[in-house]
């Protein structure tokens, strides 16, 4: 089957990855909790070397808050800054070829001689973002598929059922 994405298509699986992919929210998590973790880690490290009053160890509990206090601000500006990024970036629209057969995904641009495979037992989340369907393989690959398309609706709950992964 035939898809036509547009820019918008694709700038809503930016969107997505910049704001509710796996992998963003791991990274988030990350950034929060292990940084000030480090802080304290450090400064006990360098408190048991030094082997005097616990100086550094209450240094690196100050800088832990303060990093717990303005990470969240910091997060949400860089955010921002992507999406607007993405917003105003140049991008051209893609014809695709959307195939299902035997339990594979095939999904490749229409003069291309690489068809790309993907099987649906990596398939690990179907998510229904805005105005387009997006297949997740494997919490790294992404496939974009416009909703505006019955033929695509019809696919996507056929994909739903083979799998039993519900479209969130």
């Amino acid at each position: 089957m035939k898809i036509h994405l547009t820019p918008n298509d694709i700038k809503e699986l930016n969107s997505f990855m910049l704001l509710h992919s796996l992998i963003a929210k791991k990274q988030k998590l990350m950034s929060f909790y292990m940084i000030p973790a480090e802080f304290i880690l450090l400064g006990l490290g360098i408190d048991f070397l030094i082997k005097t009053t616990p100086i550094c160890l209450v240094v690196s509990i100050i800088l832990s808050g303060i990093w717990l206090y303005f990470f969240p601000k910091l997060y949400k500006k860089n955010v921002k800054k992507h999406l607007l990024e993405n917003a105003r970036s140049e991008i051209k629209p893609l014809d695709m070829i959307f195939e299902l057969k035997d339990n594979n995904i095939f999904f490749y641009e229409e003069n291309s001689n690489i068809k790309d495979k993907f099987n649906l037992k990596y398939l690990s989340a179907i998510v229904s973002f805005r105005n387009v369907y997006i297949l997740v393989f494997n919490k790294k690959i992404h496939i974009v598929l416009p909703k505006d398309d019955k033929n695509i609706q019809e696919e996507i709950e056929k994909i739903s059922k083979l799998t039993n992964i519900a479209i969130s």
